[in-house]
């Protein structure tokens, strides 16, 4: 009888214990799930604007209206089938949107219930625009284009790619595309690889522009979109514009390549650092010198000329996937966040100078370690 209670005791105890490990392991799942997913929203964060930022923007953008209504600084633009208006700003006031947004920038005021019940673009198309020009920071004979550049943007409801293919046709129906190319090349020369990027027209579809003017859209608008259509069919690029096109283009495609051609050494020499018996937080150090170290050498091996002339997208996109496929292994072993500098060209900058591109954000376990020692 004994036997048979002992051994009634000891099932019984194997199975608490083993359901005590089944819900553990669960419960580690749950717990590893929640914070990938958190790692995964942190990081869209630092790429993404959020409601506050964005209220936060237009706290300033209200500031510079104020400022320009004071100065009475707003200029009318009024030929070659466009009429409105924009006001300039001087850099020391405007810096903190200008350093990420360029000397030329817009703004849509909007209703955030149209996001809600209607497509986005519904809502920027019946919001209220404004444009602003720094004006101690751009020749006065690349003003018009600027300004054009964001009315441009206005009227396709924020395509900053067709903007700059018009930028292009309109200098050259002025007759001004040598001096203006040349101009581009040494302040913007980005913009020559936005001229690749493929334009679906009618910018806007008919249905959509049918629905807009029934909504209250203004039809000076609709005519002016009509007008910078003509433009760009009538004024193709130049063959010295599509020949800068190829220069920069091609660097961009080669720094990407060197890029993802580095991802196999990086992930395998993370994985020899994660595999060491040390504490967390001496890995985490090791493994952001192992990153700022094998990235720099990309950079070192690189030949190109002009590194604000690479398209910012696709060296997103290739950093990305760096991060997604390298980084795979230091989510599943370290407690710390490790991600890259989120701004494109600032870890070029920081890389270029050997500074560190990446941004380590220690567990609380790990903080209070390092701060005992």
């Amino acid at each position: 009888m004994y036997k048979y209670f002992r051994k009634m005791f000891i099932s019984k105890s194997t199975f608490i214990m083993n359901l005590s490990l089944q819900m553990c392991q669960k419960q580690t799942q749950q717990i590893k799930q929640i914070q990938k997913q958190t790692l995964q929203i942190l990081q869209s964060l630092k790429q993404t604007m959020t409601i506050r930022q964005y209220q936060k923007q237009e706290d300033f953008i209200k500031s510079l209206v104020n400022y320009v209504n004071e100065k009475n600084s707003w200029v009318k633009f009024d030929k070659d089938g466009f009429n409105f208006t924009y006001g300039l700003v001087p850099s020391s006031l405007a810096k903190p949107i200008s350093k990420d947004y360029g000397p030329a920038f817009a703004h849509c005021f909007f209703n955030g219930r149209d996001c809600l019940f209607e497509w986005r673009k519904v809502a920027i198309a019946k919001g209220q625009w404004v444009i602003f020009l720094v004006e101690d920071k751009i020749p006065l004979e690349l003003r018009d284009h600027l300004a054009l550049h964001e009315r441009w943007e206005e009227l396709s409801l924020w395509n900053h790619y067709f903007a700059s293919q018009l930028e292009f046709g309109y200098a050259r129906k002025m007759k001004k595309i040598k001096n203006y190319m040349n101009r581009i090349d040494e302040n913007h020369p980005s913009k020559f690889v936005d001229l690749q990027e493929k334009i679906l027209f009618p910018i806007i579809p008919e249905e959509l522009m049918v629905y807009l003017i029934q909504q209250g859209y203004d039809p000076q608008k609709e005519q002016e979109l009509e007008t910078a259509n003509e433009i760009i069919e009538e004024n193709p690029l130049t063959n010295d514009v599509t020949r800068k096109i190829n220069e920069y283009t091609r660097d961009t495609d080669i720094f990407c390549k060197n890029i993802n051609d580095c991802i196999p050494k990086l992930q395998k020499d993370l994985s020899e650092i994660l595999s060491e018996k040390t504490v967390s937080e001496s890995k985490t150090k090791k493994v952001a010198e192992c990153i700022n170290r094998e990235i720099r050498d990309v950079f070192k091996n690189l030949r190109i000329k002009n590194f604000s002339a690479l398209s910012k997208p696709k060296i997103y996109q290739s950093l990305q996937s760096l991060e997604d496929v390298a980084f795979q292994d230091i989510r599943k072993h370290l407690k710390s966040i490790i991600t890259l500098e989120p701004n494109t060209f600032k870890l070029i900058q920081k890389a270029k100078s050997g500074t560190s591109i990446v941004n380590i954000e220690y567990s609380v376990e790990e903080q209070a370690r390092m701060n005992k020692k």
